[in-house]
């Protein structure tokens, strides 16, 4: 089954290439992808690297509120997150799990 639907950061990319008057050919030439990167991306296929975002905020020269909202984006479609624990209290772990499982209202 494919996903024809925009992720969150699909659609930050694609407002990017309206304010620069680009097409996504040119936005993979700028960023230095393939198309077909940049179409996994935008659709839910694959995450955005570090690196890609990094690059991302700097060829872009985003301002702190944009690069917050691409964070967003970039959190609200990857399909997995890490999370460093190790300075977590055994309270705050217990709310992660409670809240992963879907039990944080127990």
């Amino acid at each position: 089954m494919t996903n024809n639907k925009r992720t969150e950061v699909g659609k930050f990319m694609a407002k990017m290439r309206i304010q620069h008057n680009q097409s996504s050919s040119d936005m993979c030439e700028f960023l230095g992808v393939t198309r077909a990167t940049l179409s996994g991306i935008e659709y839910g296929h694959r995450d955005m690297s570090k690196s890609l975002k990094r690059k991302l905020i700097k060829k872009y020269n985003l301002c702190e509120n944009d690069k917050d909202m691409l964070e967003r984006a970039i959190f609200y479609s990857n399909q997995k997150v890490k999370i460093d624990m190790t300075k977590f209290t055994k309270h705050e772990k217990d709310t992660l799990y409670k809240l992963i499982r879907g039990r944080l209202y127990e």
